[in-house]
């Protein structure tokens, strides 16, 4: 039973962590809403790059990352991070690399130059 709450577990981690906000607010107008995604970090990537020495600990993190014409993160800023200077805020830059869309978004509307904030948890579970 504990090897199957981990597992869901960890796979909802991974889903919460992989979506995007649907907001229509003055703070988001340009951003990417509704991504298509071709590749997302899988939860052996976000074991890989959990923050060793935060082992047992969760953080969250929300990074907005410009994407370029072939729907990849160019660069990412990090807008939030909880708890500050432990390493998830770098990890979280990390992990952005693995993401890749497609050039359009689901709207029609293409990527280059747009921004997406990327919400990550971190949950202690993927520490181990």
């Amino acid at each position: 039973m504990c090897v199957r709450r981990s597992v869901l577990g960890m796979l909802a981690i991974l889903a919460a962590s992989l979506c995007v906000p649907d907001t229509a607010s003055a703070e988001m107008e340009g951003y990417v809403t509704r991504p298509m995604w071709l590749r997302r970090p899988s939860a052996d990537d976000m074991r890989r790059l959990y923050p060793s020495q935060e082992r047992g600990v969760e953080g969250i993190v929300s990074a907005d990352c410009v994407l370029d014409e072939g729907g990849q993160f160019t660069s990412c800023e990090i807008v939030e991070e909880t708890p500050v200077g432990r390493g998830f805020g770098d990890s979280t830059i990390r992990l952005a690399k693995l993401f890749k869309m497609t050039p359009i978004d689901a709207d029609g509307v293409p990527v280059a130059g747009r921004k997406l904030r990327l919400p990550v948890r971190w949950h202690a579970g993927l520490s181990r």
